[in-house]
């Protein structure tokens, strides 16, 4: 999706992904809710990561980012 964000963010492609976003993203009773590929949790979970620390919301995020430290601490092989 992004990919296709960047070549053309109106073109057909990336709209037809923007379709797609409700099987993948969706809000639970724990909040937003993530659909991946079998075994890539600790990838999604360092590009989400990634991208709360480039919001500069920091205090905002403090516990999500505190869980999501502890989650790839775990996980580490």
């Amino acid at each position: 999706m992004l990919a296709c964000w960047v070549e053309d963010p109106n073109g057909d492609a990336f709209k037809k992904h923007i379709a797609r976003l409700p099987d993948y993203l969706w809000i639970s009773e724990d909040g937003m809710t993530m659909q991946s590929a079998a075994g890539s949790q600790l990838w999604d979970a360092v590009f989400s990561i990634k991208a709360l620390l480039a919001t500069d919301l920091i205090e905002e995020t403090c516990s999500t980012l505190a869980k999501a430290h502890d989650f790839v601490k775990k996980t580490q092989v």
